[in-house]
């Protein structure tokens, strides 16, 4: 899916449009995607997915619990088994999937180590979760209202980094300064 952003439009608004924009792909969905990359004649790199490279998934499935139920309701012309902790690596550069339980939400990123390193991944699942809160707090905000950087990064940008005062003699002008370095 893709959209553009309107940094004036409020996050509801936007996920109204995005939510519009969703049931109309549904209808286009039963087109094979392997027919699809090929009519489009787009050119195949071994290592790299075709079309798109970042991915978001947003999973609301049958959980244990409930699946041991659906089971004993339907035992007997349903047979399915599930796989915990079966995760399929590497299909896209960056993916992030949250999964959606009775307890609550668990975020999953999956990334190629040889485009990012940990102390990125963590920096971008920080981003999401400041983000994600603040569309809690704030869903009539505007885009452009929400913060990317946590606390702790806003912290050190505009505090930390920015300590730049220095003493200079009150008796000598800018130009003579810098005369006195050269």
């Amino acid at each position: 899916v893709r959209m553009r952003l309107d940094g004036t439009r409020a996050w509801s608004a936007h996920m109204a449009a995005l939510q519009a924009c969703m049931a109309d792909c549904v209808d286009h969905s039963v087109y094979p995607f392997p027919l699809l990359v090929r009519e489009l004649k787009i050119p195949r790199m071994p290592g790299v997915a075709p079309v798109f490279q970042v991915a978001f998934t947003y999973q609301n499935n049958v959980d244990a619990a409930g699946f041991g139920e659906m089971m004993r309701a339907h035992g007997q012309t349903l047979q399915l088994e599930p796989l915990v902790g079966l995760n399929q690596e590497g299909e896209y550069e960056l993916t992030l999937e949250v999964f959606e339980n009775e307890a609550g939400v668990l975020l999953s990123l999956k990334y190629d180590p040889d485009l990012f390193d940990e102390a990125t991944i963590e920096r971008m699942m920080g981003h999401y979760v400041s983000l994600a809160e603040a569309v809690v707090e704030r869903p009539s905000a505007t885009l452009d209202e929400y913060v990317l950087l946590t606390e702790g990064e806003q912290d050190q940008l505009l505090r930390t980094w920015n300590v730049t005062a220095s003493d200079f003699p009150d008796s000598a002008c800018v130009h003579e300064l810098f005369a006195e370095q050269v």
